[in-house]
């Protein structure tokens, strides 16, 4: 344990001057103390801490020169887009069967700088070795180039290849960013359908393949981004909740902070019930895996929330373990196995206490259960989000009701590659259990089963809000969503003429020609595009494939910035990605690029409703075919239209 320096006697000459050993001995014991506090106060609540980003001043656009000052926010007054019909020579994509969105998105390619502070692990090493490593979107003869030509700075200065990095420094790499394609509902801003708003929130119908926020490599084609800009004057928007880019449905955005704080917090606190609908492979719920057990009717407590209530085993467990000597840390793992439920259950509207038991209804039984949409909204009136307590059982309105029910844990397993997973975990190392497991629990109703795709549609009710929740209870009990190609489903699934489309598309991206041919596509077979002529440069490249050594080479390394040129007129005329399209087709490789990726999944957040303490809900205004209702408990409720594929 450090100790502070001892305080010594302060000895004056001539009765008014300290010694300077003395002085220098008081500020060692302030810093001590200071240092101390720190310890002692710990970390600043996140509202509290400095959010200020890094910036560079040099290559940033501002609101009145293209090559200074300010930051990259400017950047969206300058970026130029477009919005054109989901069709290619003419015709409909094959790809976008059961979509309810027919129009594209389309950003031009922009000046970008993506601009962070040095991270401790970086101090020393070169900035090339940083680069490669930690990045690696790019060969490392192209990151050799950038610094040489200022592309890359560090602190907004040029700097040599073999610079080692400080701590404090910024580092800046300005690109020439191009933004994949999105589907919006209509060519007219704000492009998205707009069911409600009032002076605090926004509620809109969001389309797949759009995200909520800036993220990865969408920025400008985020819906905050576009509704800002479109729909709120520039105003500034603030996130309430989140669904996933491929989800498609109702998201509601506040329009001050305070708002958003509010709102979410409800959510946080389970005050909010949240309805949404899936379609699954098979006949759900029959492909439930054996190892799941079925709760007994004679349980005492039901894990609505993915958790059991009766703490007394855990807390009986956790002073015999202390008083043992045991770590806590273990002790606390075990608690989480034990409260973490891995069970399911059923329920009708005849049990709004108990369970129903394996002797009354069957799984088989719930797939026969079939009701429709507003019958199982119906069956939920009666249950205010304010009663969705622990204890408490949904109140079932329509007879013969049954709902699937099923608590399982669930985890991120990969943070950077967003890789999560559901299940008990008996077998998972104790540290990463506590790190990251967490309780979860889902509820499904059966609406319609159709023969010909063999698929399910369901009612679903997240009780909790874990990431991929949904789709990833759905995979653990044997029927993914039918689509979802990262949770056990096929992207087209159904849609043979979309995968045929898919991959001619992709065997057109992966050929480089030198005449622009794509124009001359005609409509030669079912999905919309004749194959490609064989290539006369028998190069392979993608969009998403990273520049290739040739093209670092006859694009960038021996081109020179011009005296009167600025950086973003020289990346923008050296871009690969540029080169590329100019190859292909600039406009058509866009809908190319769409048509390979997942149009979107067959999951869909339909309604949302609140408990009536966080406004007047008759303030609310509908638009489009969607509308805004009022629960009989005083709710604010939110609903969209259905998709287009609730119907096969």
């Amino acid at each position: 344990m450090n100790h502070p320096p001892p305080v010594t006697q302060q000895s004056r000459d001539d009765g008014d001057v300290e010694d300077v050993a003395s002085v220098q001995q008081q500020q060692q014991q302030r810093q001590y103390h200071q240092q101390s506090d720190r310890k002692k106060r710990g970390m600043k609540p996140r509202s509290q801490r400095n959010r200020k980003r890094p910036r560079s001043q040099v290559h940033s656009i501002s609101d009145n020169d293209d090559n200074n000052n300010n930051n990259n926010n400017s950047l969206l007054k300058y970026t130029t887009t477009h919005v054109r019909r989901l069709e290619l020579d003419g015709e409909p994509l094959a790809s976008l069967k059961h979509q309810s969105a027919q129009w594209l998105r389309v950003v031009e390619p922009y000046p970008y700088t993506f601009s962070t502070f040095a991270k401790a692990r970086w101090e020393n090493r070169t900035i090339l070795d940083v680069y490669c490593t930690e990045f690696g979107s790019y060969p490392p003869s192209y990151y050799e180039c950038a610094i040489a030509q200022g592309r890359i700075l560090v602190s907004d200065t040029k700097v040599d290849v073999s610079y080692r990095i400080k701590g404090g420094d910024v580092l800046s790499h300005t690109v020439h960013r191009h933004e994949p394609g999105v589907a919006v509902q209509s060519s007219e801003a704000p492009h998205v359908t707009v069911i409600a708003e009032t002076d605090e929130v926004l509620v809109v119908d969001k389309p797949a393949t759009l995200p909520v926020h800036p993220c990865g490599g969408y920025h400008v084609q985020s819906l905050m981004s576009i509704l800002e800009k479109h729909h709120c004057h520039g105003n500034k928007l603030y996130t309430i909740h989140r669904i996933d880019r491929l989800t498609s449905g109702l998201v509601i955005l506040g329009k001050t902070s305070a708002v958003a704080q509010a709102w979410g917090k409800s959510i946080m606190n389970r005050d909010c019930q949240k309805i949404y609908l899936a379609r699954v492979r098979g006949k759900f719920p029959m492909n439930c895996p054996n190892s799941l057990i079925r709760l007994s009717e004679s349980a005492k407590t039901i894990p609505w929330h993915g958790e059991w209530n009766d703490e007394s085993l855990s807390k009986q467990d956790t002073s015999t373990n202390q008083a043992a000597g045991t770590t806590k840390h273990a002790t606390h793992v075990d608690d989480l196995r034990k409260q973490y439920a891995y069970t399911y259950w059923l329920t009708d509207e005849q049990s709004t206490t108990t369970i129903v038991g394996p002797q009354t209804a069957s799984v088989n039984d719930v797939f026969q259960c079939q009701r429709s949409v507003d019958e199982w909204l119906d069956s939920l009136k009666k249950h205010s989000p304010e009663n969705t307590q622990a204890d408490a059982v949904p109140v079932v309105a329509s007879k013969h009701m049954l709902w699937f029910h099923l608590a399982c844990p669930t985890r991120i397993a990969q943070h950077k590659d967003g890789i999560c997973e559901a299940g008990c975990f008996d077998d998972l190392d104790t540290g990463v259990y506590k790190k990251s497991v967490k309780p979860a629990a889902s509820s499904f109703g059966v609406i319609s089963y159709d023969d010909t795709s063999d698929s399910t549609l369901l009612v679903c009710r997240p009780y909790t809000g874990r990431t991929h929740q949904l789709r990833l209870h759905l995979q653990h009990l044997g029927h993914p969503i039918a689509n979802d190609p990262n949770y056990g489903g096929d992207m087209w699934f159904g849609n043979e003429e979309g995968r045929e489309a898919a991959k001619l598309a992709q065997d057109r991206l992966d050929r480089i020609v030198d005449d622009d041919d794509v124009s001359n596509i005609n409509n030669s077979n079912s999905a919309g595009i004749q194959p490609p002529p064989p290539p006369q440069i028998a190069t392979t490249t993608a969009t998403d494939v990273p520049a290739t050594e040739k093209e670092i080479e006859t694009e960038i390394s021996q081109a020179t910035q011009g005296t009167e040129e600025s950086i973003h007129d020289f990346i923008r005329r050296t871009c690969v990605w540029c080169a590329r399209s100019n190859s292909v087709g600039g406009s058509d490789r866009t809908i190319l690029e769409f048509m390979i990726r997942s149009p979107g999944i067959w999951l869909h957040a339909l309604q949302y409703s609140f408990s009536p303490e966080l406004g007047d809900s008759n303030s609310s205004t509908a638009g489009g075919t969607t509308t805004t209702t009022d629960e009989p408990a005083g709710c604010i409720s939110y609903r969209t239209g259905l998709p287009a594929w609730h119907t096969i």
